[in-house]
């Protein structure tokens, strides 16, 4: 008895595995805030210093930092090293901006947005808190 032929969805699973449809994310999260007024508020007063954190740092990262790792790299990488070498001082920076805005800028309204403003039409995260308006 010959074998029946493979349904499509099984087929089809394994370029799903592969091709995914994840990059855009960032877009639909950007578009989310942008029309979601309850939210500008709240993010926006972060948003200005955020950016002038990340300038800053990145700034200072790339004048005293850069050409030092840069150098050490070339020992083990050759002539990779300065290509490597902005990615390594990215990532440290990566790293200094998100401590120090978690440390200093954020309050504990913002870690816990998702609690303090639920969509209407969903229920409630935390059931025994009272219902908070975002828009105040």
């Amino acid at each position: 008895m010959p074998e029946p032929p493979p349904r499509a969805a099984s087929v089809l699973q394994p370029i799903r595995n592969v091709v995914s449809a994840s990059f855009l994310y960032p877009f639909k999260g950007i578009y989310y805030f942008l029309s979601h007024r309850e939210f500008y508020p709240l993010f926006g007063r972060q948003l200005i210093p955020l950016t002038v954190i990340s300038i800053v740092i990145l700034g200072l990262l790339f004048i005293f930092a850069y050409v030092p790792q840069a150098l050490f790299l070339l020992i083990f990488h050759g002539p990779t090293a300065w290509f490597n070498a902005v990615f390594l001082v990215l990532g440290e920076g990566q790293v200094l901006v998100a401590l120090l805005f978690e440390a200093f800028m954020i309050d504990e309204t913002l870690v816990n947005v998702f609690d303090v403003c639920p969509h209407p039409f969903l229920p409630p995260l935390l059931p025994s808190s009272p219902p908070l308006s975002c828009l105040e």
